[in-house]
């Protein structure tokens, strides 16, 4: 049986919070992940936030392996997508829009 690591002891709502950090960090910035974790009231060692991320990350992208190109594909579709709905928007506000659309479609 596999043993339970200092993130999997997390509450699920801070969990999907360092999830969502490590896919805006790419993955990376370890020192701040620790920080950011200790600010909230959970001390772990930034190697330990490592592992979890190189054994989670395909799962934390919920993506396959090699679809850095379907990801960059969904983003340009939904960022065509804002930009027919919202023509008058900036490119920020664009990218703003098209990010809340891949969290629509997954909520429906």
């Amino acid at each position: 049986m596999a043993r339970t690591t200092a993130v999997d002891k997390l509450p699920p709502e801070i969990r999907q919070e360092l999830n969502d950090v490590l896919i805006r960090t790419n993955f990376s910035n370890f020192d701040y992940l620790t920080f950011w974790l200790e600010e909230k009231g959970y001390p772990i060692a930034r190697s330990a936030i490592n592992r979890y991320a190189i054994k989670h990350r395909e799962e934390i992208l919920g993506l396959h392996v090699g679809s850095r190109y379907e990801l960059a594909s969904l983003k340009l579709s939904a960022l065509q997508i804002a930009a027919k709905l919202s023509p008058e928007h900036s490119l920020e506000e664009l990218k703003k829009d098209a990010e809340s659309i891949p969290e629509w479609a997954i909520k429906q």
